[in-house]
């Protein structure tokens, strides 16, 4: 079995012969292998460089081969550690995987079953790397699909206020034009009213009927009325054609004294 890229194992024993079996094994298979007799040695290898594997002794010259599973993992948080002893126990099997070892082989061992379960520690480390990438991605899409869907709020929020804003302008203005349209009624039936009420007079009698000087004051107040009539129906076109962009204010001096004569 061949590992792309070759994955580093720290072969940690004090028996020089099984270091070189072990080494022979592991290299065959296609692992980078570096080796320790101690665990200060072995404490050493780890600091200098990280391992993705560490198949270790449980009892070593100078500690037990346990305690280095800390320093694998604090290395390389998914190091996987095999725990190969002379010393093997029920006991001691569980305390070893307990602690975190991923196998846990008595000594002697045969070829194929040390290779396989370093073999299938690997894949643990490939599956275990493979995990922590996938959900730093997620993790990272979570959090930008997050950011998204608070932005999306936050505008549709802004959109809502901008239409509440909206439609209660349009509530203003239409007030304003309903307003308007009553002034101006209330203007235009004035005048109006006057006309109608001095035609309806003079027909109540034949002209004959009436002196030259009651025509004429009738007839006055008809034209001034219809004169104002028609100059409020000005206005009120003026406004339309302001609304519709057809035609453009221009500024021009005003006489201050003047303006306040006429308006009193």
């Amino acid at each position: 079995m061949s590992h792309q890229p070759r994955l580093r194992i720290l072969v940690v024993d004090d028996e020089s012969a099984d270091v070189e079996l072990h080494r022979s094994i592991l290299e065959a298979a296609g692992y980078q292998v570096a080796t320790a007799a101690s665990v200060r040695q072995a404490r050493k290898a780890l600091a200098e460089r990280p391992h993705q594997l560490l198949l270790t002794d449980l009892r070593l010259p100078d500690g037990d081969g346990m305690a280095l599973l800390e320093d694998a993992h604090a290395a390389d948080p998914h190091a996987a550690a095999v725990v190969l002893t002379g010393f093997s126990s029920v006991e001691n099997a569980v305390t070893a995987l307990k602690a975190g070892a991923y196998d846990f082989l008595p000594k002697p061992c045969p070829e194929e079953r040390l290779a396989a379960s370093v073999h299938r520690a690997a894949e643990r480390y490939e599956l275990s790397r493979t995990l922590a990438s996938r959900t730093g991605e997620l993790e990272t899409m979570n959090t930008e699909l997050d950011r998204r869907v608070k932005d999306a709020t936050q505008e549709i929020f802004s959109l809502n206020e901008k239409l509440k804003r909206t439609v209660s302008d349009l509530v203003e203005v239409n007030r304003r034009q309903a307003r308007f349209l009553e002034d101006m009624a209330h203007e235009l039936k004035n005048p109006l009213s006057v006309v109608i009420g001095y035609t309806s007079f003079l027909l109540r009698r034949p002209m004959s009927e009436w002196t030259e000087e009651e025509l004429e004051r009738s007839l006055q107040s008809v034209t001034r009325n219809a004169n104002h009539l028609h100059a409020l129906i000005e206005e009120l076109l003026d406004s339309a054609r302001l609304a519709g962009r057809k035609m453009v204010l221009q500024p021009e001096a005003l006489d201050a004294r003047q303006a306040a004569v006429e308006a009193a």
